[in-house]
């Protein structure tokens, strides 16, 4: 995530609150796009 930031920030040129945002965001997501997966296997029986 740190290493995220400090891309989109130096390659992107987005300011540093805006690269923190997006960053977080993704982090976010991909938490919540794993739970839902783990919890769609263990209700198939996977």
């Amino acid at each position: 995530m740190i290493l995220t930031a400090i891309g989109l920030h130096k390659v992107a040129d987005f300011s540093t609150g805006l690269a923190w945002t997006v960053s977080i965001a993704f982090y976010v997501i991909s938490v919540i796009t794993s739970m839902v997966g783990a919890a769609a296997s263990g209700l198939m029986g996977f």
